[in-house]
């Protein structure tokens, strides 16, 4: 999973939902595109470091609203993030302070 975000009309942060709902759309369960999104990309990447939640792997987390199991359109439902040990909310990543 990647995108070419950057380039006109592919904007970042939207275009990574599309593309995950295209996966779903092309035949993907939910656990195969959160799979291919994490796990497979970070290996894609030789990176070993990431993609999956284990001891001593670096992490960053997001909290949803909804199961992204049911469905992959529940991924968009942001709800906090946890990045660099810090957490965020939806609003304090969509609206930081000036």
């Amino acid at each position: 999973m990647g995108t070419d975000a950057g380039n006109p009309l592919t904007l970042h942060g939207a275009s990574v939902f599309h593309e995950m709902e295209a996966m779903a759309e092309a035949g993907m369960t939910p656990m195969e595109v959160l799979v291919a999104s994490t796990r497979t990309a970070a290996r894609a990447m030789g990176r070993t470091d990431i993609g999956t939640l284990e001891p001593g792997k670096l992490a960053d987390l997001v909290v949803l609203d909804a199961d992204p199991l049911a469905s992959v359109s529940n991924l968009r439902r942001v709800r906090l993030v946890a990045r660099g040990g810090e957490i965020w909310t939806r609003e304090e990543l969509e609206y930081p302070s000036r």
